[in-house]
Protein backbone atom coordinates (compact mmCIF):
# COMPACT_ATOMS: atom_id res chain seq x y z
CA UNK A 1 0.00 0.00 0.00
CA UNK A 2 3.11 2.61 -0.20
CA UNK A 3 1.33 6.04 -1.39
CA UNK A 4 -2.09 5.26 -0.65
CA UNK A 5 -4.10 5.25 2.50
CA UNK A 6 -7.39 4.16 2.60
CA UNK A 7 -10.64 6.10 3.94
CA UNK A 8 -13.35 4.52 5.50
CA UNK A 9 -15.30 5.54 2.67
CA UNK A 10 -12.96 3.94 0.24
CA UNK A 11 -11.44 7.28 -1.34
CA UNK A 12 -7.49 7.14 -1.65
CA UNK A 13 -5.59 9.87 -0.54
CA UNK A 14 -3.72 10.11 -3.84
CA UNK A 15 -6.52 11.03 -5.75
CA UNK A 16 -7.71 13.71 -3.29
CA UNK A 17 -4.45 15.47 -4.26
CA UNK A 18 -4.91 14.72 -7.98
CA UNK A 19 -8.26 16.35 -7.51
CA UNK A 20 -6.99 19.56 -5.49
CA UNK A 21 -4.00 19.88 -8.03
CA UNK A 22 -6.73 19.80 -11.46
CA UNK A 23 -8.77 22.40 -9.30
CA UNK A 24 -5.95 24.54 -8.94
CA UNK A 25 -4.73 24.18 -12.33
CA UNK A 26 -8.47 24.98 -13.42
CA UNK A 27 -8.84 28.25 -11.09
CA UNK A 28 -5.45 29.52 -12.47
CA UNK A 29 -6.61 29.23 -15.40
CA UNK A 30 -9.97 31.00 -15.90
CA UNK A 31 -8.19 33.46 -13.47
CA UNK A 32 -5.98 34.24 -16.22
CA UNK A 33 -8.47 33.99 -18.62
CA UNK A 34 -10.70 36.59 -17.19
CA UNK A 35 -7.52 38.97 -16.82
CA UNK A 36 -7.02 38.74 -20.69
CA UNK A 37 -10.58 39.26 -21.45
CA UNK A 38 -10.82 42.63 -18.89
CA UNK A 39 -7.37 43.63 -20.20
CA UNK A 40 -9.05 43.24 -24.13
CA UNK A 41 -12.07 44.83 -23.60
CA UNK A 42 -10.19 47.85 -21.59
CA UNK A 43 -7.75 48.39 -24.16
CA UNK A 44 -9.77 48.11 -26.97
CA UNK A 45 -9.30 51.30 -29.19
CA UNK A 46 -12.71 52.45 -30.45
CA UNK A 47 -12.91 52.86 -34.13
CA UNK A 48 -13.36 56.14 -35.61
CA UNK A 49 -14.29 57.48 -39.49
CA UNK A 50 -14.54 61.12 -40.80
CA UNK A 51 -18.15 61.39 -41.35
CA UNK A 52 -20.38 64.88 -42.06
CA UNK A 53 -22.26 65.49 -39.68
CA UNK A 54 -25.22 67.24 -40.50
CA UNK A 55 -27.94 69.14 -38.26
CA UNK A 56 -31.67 69.58 -39.98
CA UNK A 57 -34.93 70.14 -39.13
CA UNK A 58 -38.01 68.10 -40.23
CA UNK A 59 -41.51 69.05 -39.80
CA UNK A 60 -45.25 67.70 -41.43
CA UNK A 61 -47.43 70.56 -41.59
CA UNK A 62 -51.01 69.77 -42.90
CA UNK A 63 -49.19 67.40 -45.03
CA UNK A 64 -46.51 68.89 -46.09
CA UNK A 65 -43.04 67.76 -44.89
CA UNK A 66 -40.57 70.84 -44.46
CA UNK A 67 -36.90 70.61 -44.37
CA UNK A 68 -34.01 72.92 -43.29
CA UNK A 69 -29.92 72.17 -43.24
CA UNK A 70 -28.76 74.11 -40.29
CA UNK A 71 -25.12 73.04 -39.99
CA UNK A 72 -23.13 70.46 -41.51
CA UNK A 73 -19.54 69.72 -40.56
CA UNK A 74 -16.64 67.34 -40.92
CA UNK A 75 -16.00 65.37 -37.49
CA UNK A 76 -14.97 61.75 -36.36
CA UNK A 77 -17.27 59.78 -35.09
CA UNK A 78 -17.82 56.37 -33.69
CA UNK A 79 -17.84 53.53 -36.28
CA UNK A 80 -20.63 51.68 -34.00
CA UNK A 81 -22.80 54.77 -33.85
CA UNK A 82 -23.60 54.82 -37.55
CA UNK A 83 -25.56 52.85 -39.87
CA UNK A 84 -25.34 53.56 -43.67
CA UNK A 85 -26.51 51.64 -46.50
CA UNK A 86 -26.26 51.77 -50.41
CA UNK A 87 -29.88 50.60 -50.71
CA UNK A 88 -31.61 52.92 -48.67
CA UNK A 89 -35.27 51.83 -47.59
CA UNK A 90 -38.28 53.71 -48.52
CA UNK A 91 -39.93 55.74 -47.11
CA UNK A 92 -37.29 57.69 -45.35
CA UNK A 93 -35.76 60.53 -44.40
CA UNK A 94 -32.79 59.62 -46.66
CA UNK A 95 -29.12 61.78 -46.00
CA UNK A 96 -26.21 61.54 -48.08
CA UNK A 97 -23.34 63.42 -50.44
CA UNK A 98 -22.45 63.65 -54.01
CA UNK A 99 -18.74 65.06 -54.95
CA UNK A 100 -16.48 63.77 -57.18
CA UNK A 101 -15.60 60.73 -56.26
CA UNK A 102 -19.47 59.53 -56.62
CA UNK A 103 -22.87 59.56 -54.23
CA UNK A 104 -21.76 57.82 -50.91
CA UNK A 105 -24.06 55.50 -49.00
CA UNK A 106 -27.14 56.58 -47.46
CA UNK A 107 -28.06 57.44 -43.87
CA UNK A 108 -31.73 56.97 -43.16
CA UNK A 109 -34.19 58.16 -40.69
CA UNK A 110 -37.97 57.45 -40.12
CA UNK A 111 -40.25 59.17 -42.30
CA UNK A 112 -42.68 60.06 -39.36
CA UNK A 113 -39.33 61.56 -37.41
CA UNK A 114 -40.10 65.14 -36.49
CA UNK A 115 -37.85 67.97 -35.01
CA UNK A 116 -34.10 69.13 -34.65
CA UNK A 117 -32.24 65.53 -35.88
CA UNK A 118 -28.83 64.60 -37.09
CA UNK A 119 -27.80 62.56 -39.45
CA UNK A 120 -24.36 61.65 -40.89
CA UNK A 121 -22.62 61.49 -44.31
CA UNK A 122 -20.16 58.69 -44.47
CA UNK A 123 -17.44 57.87 -46.89
CA UNK A 124 -16.14 54.14 -48.27
CA UNK A 125 -12.35 53.96 -47.11
CA UNK A 126 -10.96 54.40 -50.35
CA UNK A 127 -13.24 57.54 -50.95
CA UNK A 128 -12.78 59.82 -48.64
CA UNK A 129 -12.70 63.14 -49.64
CA UNK A 130 -9.64 65.08 -50.28
CA UNK A 131 -8.89 68.40 -47.82
CA UNK A 132 -10.80 71.39 -50.02
CA UNK A 133 -12.89 69.25 -51.96
CA UNK A 134 -16.94 70.11 -52.41
CA UNK A 135 -19.24 68.04 -50.69
CA UNK A 136 -22.90 68.45 -52.19
CA UNK A 137 -25.21 67.80 -48.75
CA UNK A 138 -28.76 66.39 -49.54
CA UNK A 139 -31.49 65.50 -47.52
CA UNK A 140 -34.16 64.16 -48.85
CA UNK A 141 -37.45 63.11 -47.48
CA UNK A 142 -38.43 59.60 -49.91
CA UNK A 143 -42.56 58.04 -49.91
CA UNK A 144 -42.54 54.32 -50.68
CA UNK A 145 -42.30 54.45 -53.95
CA UNK A 146 -38.85 56.58 -53.95
CA UNK A 147 -40.46 60.11 -54.96
CA UNK A 148 -39.07 63.42 -53.19
CA UNK A 149 -41.75 64.75 -50.95
CA UNK A 150 -39.15 67.36 -49.81
CA UNK A 151 -35.56 68.50 -50.59
CA UNK A 152 -32.84 70.24 -48.46
CA UNK A 153 -29.50 70.69 -50.17
CA UNK A 154 -26.42 72.58 -48.18
CA UNK A 155 -22.56 72.66 -50.25
CA UNK A 156 -19.67 72.08 -47.71
CA UNK A 157 -15.73 72.34 -48.14
CA UNK A 158 -14.09 68.93 -46.83
CA UNK A 159 -11.81 69.97 -44.19
CA UNK A 160 -10.06 67.02 -42.09
CA UNK A 161 -8.38 67.64 -38.59
CA UNK A 162 -6.18 65.34 -37.06
CA UNK A 163 -7.87 62.20 -36.28
CA UNK A 164 -9.47 62.76 -32.65
CA UNK A 165 -8.62 60.08 -30.18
Amino acid sequence: MSGFMKFSNGKNLKSISTFRSSMKKLLFTAIILSLFLSFGCIQREVQKAPVIEVNFTHYVIEGHHLLKISDAKVRYIEVDKVSLKKYPDFPGIHVFGVYSKGVTPVYVLPVEVEGNLTGYVGFEKDKVPENNQSVLIVVAVRDAKGNDLAVARKVIVWQLEEKQS
